[in-house]
């Protein structure tokens, strides 16, 4: 019996690394494979034709999108047609879904807004119409796995959302197990937002090399997730990367948190727009005026973000402060972090240049110059996605993750 279970162990332990050479490449040969592991060439036929079978990969040759010369004909691929995989990110204004292939290329995105008057009940109930369409959407295929992606501070001891600063009427759910109950033979798995867009930066975007990186989200929420040697970084309640509450200013405007000074008064998208608004109605003339129609109760953050473009004294006056707190906060990250990559995501960075150049400038300045010498900072690859694509790449990681054997 021992030696059929290592046997079994053994096969199981050859499969995945089969599976993650053809990951990490996109095309490879058997015998890349072969050279690369040391697996008999044998073995490799046996586990290929065997993968083969079950649709979990295909040859080259089948596939219509590889152009001609490209790539032998018998190189092993993915198939992007072995199962589909749904993303739910659930924002501040906004349900955010999507229906994805094996090869996380979407299939198939829509919104719903979150109105200011809805209740739990309501965001729970707009979740699950989002799931349901994609379920239709994706009718004949294999399901994987369901991500959830979502704002507030997650408890990982039982995945429950514990609280939120944005939003104060979605804390203390369990929306994983809600999910899990309505699906109950389908995999969910549940992360934080700011999580899962660095989890699509690592995965999906074209320079993966985020084994030291950080994602600075910037705009509804303020906060950031951090990479170090390939992991998460966590605490053991499974919490870490708030740095919309650190203390940045002495004033007396209370946070949601529950004190004062913190960064998220100072540089998140609603708090700017209360501050431009205060100063509009004190008669201050600017562009914003006009695309309000002189209605302030119009006024959004994306208006802020286009005056500023378009050389607006008060909209560029504004976000260069937030710009600067900002910079500051993440200085004290990369100060104690060293990371080799931040990645700025959220539409205050991905939307602004004028916001991400004096936000970078900022940082490197304040930041230790030995660190920042070998760092670099870019935007996000996926602004828009970039919370669902990372909640998909939850359950593809999990899919592709290596078991711990002793042979």
């Amino acid at each position: 019996m021992n030696n059929l279970n290592s046997l079994f162990d053994k096969t199981f332990l050859f499969r995945k690394c089969l599976l993650n050479l053809v990951l990490k490449n996109g095309l490879i040969s058997r015998t890349a494979i072969g050279n690369i592991t040391g697996i008999r060439p044998s073995t490799i036929s046996d586990l290929s034709r065997e993968l083969i079978a079950e649709g979990i990969l295909k040859e080259a040759g089948d596939a219509a999108d590889v152009s001609q010369g490209s790539a032998a004909k018998r190189d092993l691929m993915l198939n992007p047609d072995f199962c589909r995989l749904i993303g739910i990110d659930v924002q501040v204004h906004q349900v955010v879904s999507i229906l994805t292939d094996f090869c996380g290329n979407i299939l198939n995105s829509f919104s719903s807004p979150i109105r200011p008057e809805f209740r739990q009940t309501d965001i729970c109930r707009l979740i699950y119409d989002c799931l349901d369409r994609q379920m239709e959407a994706a009718s004949g295929f294999k399901i994987l796995g369901i991500g959830l992606s979502t704002i507030g501070i997650l408890d990982r001891r039982g995945d429950t959302i514990r609280m939120t600063f944005a939003r104060s009427n979605w804390s203390h759910v369990k929306l994983k197990e809600m999910i899990s109950s309505r699906y109950p033979d389908i995999p969910v798995f549940i992360e934080d937002e700011v999580v899962c867009k660095l989890y699509a930066e690592k995965w999906l975007a074209k320079n993966r090399d985020n084994s030291n990186a950080i994602f600075i989200d910037s705009g509804d929420i303020v906060s950031c997730s951090m990479y170090y040697d390939g992991k998460i970084l966590r605490n053991t309640q499974g919490i870490s990367g708030e740095i919309g509450h650190f203390f940045i200013e002495d004033n007396d405007d209370i946070c949601s948190c529950g004190n004062v000074g913190c960064l998220f008064l100072s540089s998140s998208s609603n708090m700017l727009v209360r501050k431009v608004k205060k100063i509009l109605e004190g008669g201050t003339i600017s562009v914003l005026n006009d695309m309000t129609g002189y209605d302030l109760s119009q006024l959004t953050i994306s208006m802020i973000l286009e005056a500023s473009a378009l050389g607006d004294r008060v909209a560029n006056n504004i976000l260069t402060t937030a710009a600067l707190h900002m910079g500051q906060a993440i200085s004290y990250v990369v100060n104690l972090l060293g990371p080799s990559q931040v990645i700025l995501g959220g539409n205050l960075a991905t939307d602004s240049d004028f916001f991400a150049g004096a936000l970078i400038e900022e940082a490197k300045k304040r930041s230790l110059c030995f660190i920042a010498d070998y760092m670099s900072f870019q935007k996000a690859s996926f602004p828009v996605f970039g919370g669902a694509l990372g909640s998909i790449c939850m359950v593809l990681e999990d899919y592709f993750s290596f078991p711990s054997f002793s042979f």
